[in-house]
């Protein structure tokens, strides 16, 4: 009997071994490996009111313009809201009386404009893909494309083409 425990334990100890090995030979998904307590990241999405009223204004300031232009005038709005003159918001710096007078609630959304307007507010969220320097916070346009100034009536001007 007392050789037969020796004998018991070596095989149960062979057979773990060979359970532990084939565990660790066993491929893990990615979605099985969690940190406990780290959730996973959420993709930051922009508000709906803000994404509609930027491309109501694109229709209404450069619906025929260049894509590059379009974005321009997004971050001409965002710079406003970066900029204490001016109101703290997208839907703000919009609607503010007098300045942006291409915006309308009643402009149609179109599906490209959506677009821009929505890749403009996430790139601003990251810190990425500006197109005006900070200083860019009016513009006009001439019937063909939209000039840039770092003052109301003057200053420097960025235009594309």
């Amino acid at each position: 009997m007392n050789n037969r425990i020796p004998r018991i334990l070596a095989i149960l100890l062979v057979i773990a071994m060979i359970i532990i090995c084939i565990l660790l030979a066993m491929p893990v998904r990615a979605a099985e490996c969690r940190l406990v307590g780290k959730p996973e990241p959420t993709p930051w999405e922009p508000d709906e009111a803000e994404v509609l009223a930027l491309a109501r204004t694109l229709y209404g300031e450069c619906r025929g313009c260049s894509e590059l232009q379009q974005r321009a005038v997004c971050w001409c709005i965002f710079n406003r809201v970066e900029d204490g003159r001016f109101p703290d918001s997208v839907v703000g710096v919009i609607t503010q009386p007098s300045q942006l007078f291409g915006y309308s609630a009643a402009n149609p959304v179109w599906d490209s404009l959506y677009a821009v307007a929505y890749d403009c507010l996430v790139d601003w969220h990251n810190g990425e893909g500006r197109v005006l320097e900070p200083e860019f916070c009016w513009f006009y346009g001439d019937s063909h494309r939209n000039h840039f100034t770092t003052a109301w009536n003057g200053g420097d001007e960025w235009c594309e083409g």
